[in-house]
């Protein structure tokens, strides 16, 4: 089951039901007696498993998808059900084509913001102009757990009963590790220096860089992989945005590693309150960059301080994104918009639920440079 199938109720078969349509159907479909909605995207992302234009049958009701490129003709999409933003690979919306679509927007059309990217990365791409931010997206579809519809890369699932045999899982746990720190990472140019910022760190630490920004490489998805990132006890996990909530598969996939994330990325209390409880060490908890180095050695060398850190392992569990069905690509997702649709239509609710400027998504991030930069020039140890 995906995650937060519990807020809408929809069948799992009738959800992974897409039919393909003809590449000559029409933009906009004429009504049926059946209940049908037509959704168009503005922007696609071309690795997702299916491409419009193809039709949803959900449990009350089918939908059927197109898409509309940036540069295409935007002037027919007023009769549309919900047009659903989301990051294309190139290009951008620009003010005129803002304000075409504002012209053409149905009375009862609802528009949707969709995605996974961080809040910095979708600004200049998917942000209307200022002056419309408020009145731009009806409901937003992403990772923050404010959003109409929240799509997280994970979550922490506490156990009704704490786990009898926690101490012999915890036990096993510190048998495998030899190693002290992974990091793993394919994106070396970023929104801030993180490379850089690692490379200075390995001077104090020893840290095992995997991926293209590194020297060692870790095959992902295989058990060789699993087996060797299981022999460290901690994982760098640097986000590369400093966004609310922007807690990304890195995280909570260093869980299923049974390592303990040393993160940088969202606020501590977002991560405080989303993760499993003591569960990860924070950067920006600490003042200098010593002294959190000196906090990662004593922890290291302290085994019944280590396994504290992992004590939340019989009180709860990790559940993952389930992808490609998370995606906002998926029939899943788009029949839980669909009912979504319903849900405001019955109330009349015609309100705009989400700003791309607020505190929680582009208004909120953070400098993760000036964060770092802080905590070295604090530090007795010499960064440069």
């Amino acid at each position: 089951m995906s995650l937060n199938n519990h807020d809408t109720n929809i069948s799992q078969e009738e959800c992974r039901n897409c039919s393909k349509l003809s590449s000559s159907s029409s933009i906009i479909r004429q009504r049926s007696s059946k209940q049908k909605k037509n959704f168009i995207f503005i922007g696609y992302r071309e690795h997702w498993e299916t491409h419009p234009p193809f039709e949803c049958e959900c449990q009350n009701q089918s939908i059927i998808i197109e898409k509309l490129d940036y540069s295409d003709d935007l002037n027919y999409t007023g009769k549309a059900d919900c047009l659903l933003f989301v990051l294309a690979p190139t290009g951008r919306l620009h003010s005129y084509q803002w304000n075409i679509l504002r012209k053409n927007r149905g009375e009862n059309q609802t528009w949707l913001f969709a995605s996974r990217e961080s809040a910095s990365t979708t600004q200049s791409h998917m942000s209307p102009p200022k002056k419309y931010s408020s009145s731009t997206y009806h409901i937003s579809f992403t990772y923050h757990s404010k959003a109409d519809l929240p799509t997280p890369y994970g979550r922490y699932v506490s156990h009704k009963q704490s786990e009898i045999n926690v101490k012999e899982r915890l036990t096993a746990i510190l048998e495998k590790k030899v190693h002290l720190m992974s990091w793993m990472s394919s994106n070396c140019v970023k929104e801030w220096r993180r490379t850089e910022f690692v490379k200075h760190l390995a001077h104090l630490l020893p840290i095992h860089m995997y991926g293209t920004c590194g020297n060692m490489t870790c095959a992902k998805m295989t058990s060789e992989c699993t087996l060797r990132l299981k022999s460290y006890k901690f994982a760098l996990v640097l986000e590369n945005s400093c966004c609310p909530e922007y807690i990304t598969e890195k995280f909570w996939n260093a869980f299923t590693y049974e390592q303990v994330p040393v993160v940088l990325g969202a606020l501590p209390d977002e991560y405080a309150r989303l993760a499993p409880p003591n569960s990860y060490i924070h950067i920006e908890e600490f003042k200098t960059m010593t002294d959190l180095v000196q906090f990662i050695e004593k922890v290291d060398k302290d085994d019944s301080l280590y396994l504290k850190y992992h004590e939340w392992r019989g009180k709860g569990y990790i559940d993952l994104a389930k992808l490609p069905a998370d995606f906002i690509s998926s029939c899943h997702s788009l029949c839980r918009v669909g009912n979504k649709i319903d849900e405001l239509r019955s109330t009349g609710d015609n309100a705009f639920h989400f700003d791309p400027f607020s505190p929680t998504w582009f208004g909120g991030c953070r400098n993760c440079d000036e964060i770092i930069g802080k905590m070295k020039s604090n530090s007795v140890v010499d960064f440069s």
